[in-house]
């Protein structure tokens, strides 16, 4: 299974991303953005949160050596401004928290190519990226579920 990198995400978030994907036994490893790229290259996702000004020179780096590694922003900026720069920077995704269980289980399934299906979330065709971004960014698909 791939491995799930954590960086710059708060305690209860990391906890939270950690037990859904522990699930489907990926390893879940915690980063410091000073990380190298090249530790990344085993990544099945990295989640990443924080401060813009901390996230986005990473996410830069991996773009330009790891092109094609999902990336996913987890923020408390709300505002469309960090969205679309997260985006343009090359983020495959854009979260903003609380990050709901199930969010995470689409996440999984959608972007690790080798993942198998939640059977409780199954999908028969993973919606476009565009859409699965507006979907989340604007709530459309928040139903919000406690953590466990």
């Amino acid at each position: 299974m791939p491995n799930v990198y954590l960086i710059g995400l708060e305690r209860a978030v990391a906890d939270q991303i950690s037990r859904v994907v522990s699930i489907e036994r990926h390893t879940v490893r915690e980063r410091p953005y000073s990380v190298s790229v090249g530790e990344l290259a085993d990544a099945g996702m990295i989640f990443a949160g924080g401060e813009p000004a901390m996230y986005l020179p990473l996410l830069r780096r991996v773009r330009k050596e790891l092109p094609a590694q999902p990336f996913i922003v987890v923020s408390q900026a709300n505002g469309t401004m960090a969205w679309l720069e997260a985006l343009e920077a090359g983020a495959t995704d854009y979260c903003f928290l609380p990050v709901q269980r199930r969010q995470i289980q689409w996440l999984m399934e959608s972007i690790v190519p080798t993942h198998a299906p939640i059977s409780e979330f199954r999908f028969s065709r993973a919606p476009s990226t565009r859409r699965a971004r507006s979907a989340w960014a604007y709530g459309e698909l928040n139903d919000t579920v406690p953590a466990d």
